[in-house]
């Protein structure tokens, strides 16, 4: 195993996905592996329907039921998306975004973000943000990792390569920093880093690894910063020709 193996010999990837990843400059398993996620959905967040309460802005993870797009007296376009949890049911409308009917069908997993309003017995969401999940979407522990695409790949298709890569390549990495240095600094070592912000199994883990990261790039802008001020006090006393 090497970590400049080419993506399309990793696994779920091949040549076709290969192109698309390289135009994000995925090149390599180490590419992938220093690809981070752009973004977290918390799904311990997610709050059962049967305790919504109005103007408190929740998100909730259901099923899409049904679809239904029609004008309104004033001319508006307006896609109503029935959705359910269990027993209980929420209503989803965005008006004048025609575009989300090719978005969600019949059967999909979705998380819905927003503020509920009640209408009569309903609950309404009005234009929420909806996060699309697939039925593979299972993450370690309850935080789901979200990635910037490319044309060709959908986030559970990234989400699915980025993880097999973490699995047989993260090993791979060397520790650049002496594990005593580590337990002083209270770091977590680069392997475990790695796993966890692609795959954080809490908020405190995903915490964690993020700072083994920040205090690694701070700390080569120091020793960067500390070589150029040493190369130029060389060239001031170096002694003129």
């Amino acid at each position: 195993k090497s970590l400049t193996t080419p993506a399309q010999f990793l696994k779920g990837v091949g040549p076709d996905r290969a192109k698309s990843l390289e135009r994000i400059g995925l090149a390599t398993a180490r590419d992938i592996l220093f690809f981070f996620p752009r973004d977290y959905l918390d799904l311990s967040e997610r709050q059962p329907l049967s305790e919504l309460s109005e103007d408190h802005a929740v998100s909730v993870l259901v099923e899409v039921v049904e679809l239904e797009q029609r004008r309104t007296r004033t001319g508006k376009s307006m896609l109503g998306v029935l959705m359910r949890q269990g027993p209980d049911f929420v209503r989803a409308l965005w008006f004048n975004q025609s575009y989300m009917k090719d978005k969600l069908q019949p059967g999909q997993s979705v998380m819905l973000s927003g503020t509920p309003k009640r209408r009569g017995i309903n609950w309404e969401f009005v234009h929420p943000r909806v996060t699309l999940l697939e039925t593979d979407d299972c993450p370690r522990g309850e935080i789901l990792p979200i990635y910037s695409l490319t044309e060709g790949i959908k986030q559970h298709e990234m989400r699915r390569i980025v993880s097999a890569v973490v699995e047989e390549y993260a090993t791979e990495v060397p520790e650049v920093l002496p594990m005593a240095f580590l337990d002083e600094e209270d770091l977590w070592p680069i392997q475990q880093a790695l796993t966890e912000v692609h795959s954080p199994s809490t908020q405190a883990d995903l915490n964690k690894a993020r700072e083994r990261f920040v205090f690694q790039e701070l700390l080569v802008m120091q020793l960067g910063l500390a070589l150029r001020q040493q190369q130029l006090l060389a060239t001031q006393n170096a002694p003129s020709l």
